[in-house]
């Protein structure tokens, strides 16, 4: 019987070690995998990060400090620059370094954030991220201000639209369309999409094209 006890006990601390040092082994080894993850795309680096809810595409550049490019802090993108480089897209890295001196603004119906779920403003954020002086200061020093393209009851932001842009005020329309993609029409652009998920697209590719990672 008491053999029997201290047989058991030890065939129970052998499956305990067993499940302990695969466990330890299987965890390590998936973490490292994602951590290698990687590939280069126009000479960009990115990393693949997948250990979240969602998967995030994160972008490594540098920046220029003094007399040396320094590593800027990476930015994270929903969408794969591998996938979305066929939206269409009429913005290059130049076109906005061209017009750094002018003010840009970002309108959009009142409407669109309650038609897609606030993900219009998800988009917005998306590219003032990058092109905003207050939020990226090493990449485009551009004022960036906030509209709407008619009144909205209580709020501060003024109503600009397409027709106010010229030389010195660029505008910059999120709106639904039947088609995914980045137009400019003389000083206007606009960020467009099919629904609120695409329209978060377009404006990641308008992202990637403003810093010329494709």
């Amino acid at each position: 019987m008491k053999k029997n006890v201290i047989r058991n006990v030890i065939i129970i601390v052998l499956i305990g070690c067993i499940l302990f040092i695969g466990g330890y082994y299987f965890t390590g080894r998936v973490v490292q995998e994602i951590e290698l993850e990687e590939f280069v795309y126009n000479g960009f680096n990115f990393t693949i990060d997948d250990t979240k809810d969602m998967t995030f595409y994160i972008l490594q550049y540098y920046v220029r400090s003094g007399m040396e490019m320094v590593p800027g802090t990476p930015i994270p993108f929903r969408s794969d620059p591998r996938v979305i480089d066929s939206i269409p897209c009429d913005i290059t890295r130049q076109d906005i370094l061209n017009n750094k001196l002018v003010t840009f603004y970002f309108t959009q119906d009142p409407e669109l954030e309650i038609k897609t779920r606030k993900k219009s403003i998800v988009a917005t954020e998306t590219i003032t991220r990058v092109l905003d002086a207050t939020k990226s200061p090493f990449l485009f020093p551009i004022d960036v201000e906030y509209a709407y393209t008619s009144e909205k009851a209580e709020s501060p932001l003024p109503v600009v639209t397409c027709e106010d842009a010229n030389n010195l005020v660029k505008v910059i329309t999120l709106r639904e369309a039947e088609k995914t993609a980045i137009i400019t029409e003389g000083n206007c652009i606009y960020v467009q999409g099919v629904n609120g998920d695409e329209m978060i697209k377009a404006a990641e590719r308008f992202v990637y094209s403003a810093m010329g990672v494709m």
